[in-house]
């Protein structure tokens, strides 16, 4: 029931624009009519103004009607995206990431892989992975790391961070909060979790006194209730008064569906995009996503 109600909420907020113009059209006759009848009142008694008058909206409705002819492709021509590309993007209080499972194996050792002995130093424990998985005969590779280069790109500034889980890497998401606790540059930060309890989605601030039995992570390949997660994850933060221009959306982990997924997020927004790259040079980037028509002049400016 509540997943019907969010997909009617969203669906609403789609055709919203569509509603306004309609209501704009039918107000616009309503108003056009108590117009021309105090036009008519005030020249009743002068037909050459009253026939003017006439002749000028005739000439004004022709006008517009060309002018809109020449807008049609404004109007009417497929809509497109723009990336705006940042390769140092500035940091944000509120960072929302997807995060992977790790093997099972893992969990035997908190998450880290044998061979990489942690110091919780980021900076030196990030040139260390980086040493480790570029060994010619064998590589250690994490995909923890990304998430943490991706903390650590927006610490000194950093608030909170939402992990969005799949179901097999919400039962290792207290193993990741363990591991960022360990480090005294993220003490200061509130991680939260985006789960859901059946059809209904629930933002939970992360703490040893909080358990998530009961809670699911999403599926990342479900296209329809992740997005509907998001937009309400965006209402959570709205109420929380957080500004779009505080908020980072970390694409890097997960699959392709969630990378769409949270650029679609940010059309028009100021929430921008981050990617952590995985091959050298190992740069945190981001996208500011623009939605706009090719011909409007949008994405000139």
């Amino acid at each position: 029931m509540n997943q019907m109600i969010e997909k009617a909420q969203t669906r609403l907020k789609e055709l919203s624009p569509f509603i306004i113009t309609l209501c704009v059209l039918l107000s616009a006759g309503w108003a056009t009519e108590v117009f021309w009848d105090f036009f008519e009142y005030l020249t009743k008694e002068n037909i050459m103004l009253h026939r003017l008058l006439k002749i000028v909206s005739v000439v004004f409705f022709f006008s517009m009607a060309y002018l809109l002819y020449r807008k049609r492709n404004v109007f009417f021509r497929p809509r497109t995206r723009y990336f705006s590309y940042d390769e140092n993007p500035e940091k944000r209080k509120h960072l929302v990431l997807f995060l992977s499972n790790l093997p099972k194996k893992l969990e035997e050792t908190n998450g880290i892989p044998k061979g990489l002995h942690l110091i919780y130093e980021i900076d030196k424990d990030i040139e260390t992975i980086e040493l480790l998985k570029q060994e010619p005969q064998h590589p250690i590779l994490w995909k923890w790391e990304m998430p943490l280069r991706a903390i650590r790109h927006h610490m000194g500034i950093l608030e909170t961070v939402t992990l969005i889980c799949s179901p097999e890497s919400i039962n290792q998401v207290y193993m990741f909060l363990h591991l960022c606790e360990k480090y005294n540059s993220f003490r200061q930060i509130r991680f939260y979790l985006l789960a859901r309890k059946g059809d209904t989605n629930k933002l939970l601030q992360l703490s040893p006194d909080v358990t998530i039995n009961g809670y699911q992570g999403f599926d990342f390949e479900e296209f329809d209730r992740l997005s509907h997660a998001l937009w309400f994850l965006l209402s959570e933060f709205k109420k929380n008064k957080y500004k779009e221009e505080e908020i980072m959306i970390d694409i890097t982990g997960g699959q392709k569906p969630t990378s769409v997924i949270g650029a679609s997020m940010t059309f028009n927004l100021k929430i921008k995009l981050q990617y952590v790259q995985t091959n050298l040079p190992w740069h945190v980037v981001s996208y500011d996503v623009l939605l706009s028509s090719a011909d409007s002049g949008e994405l000139d400016s």
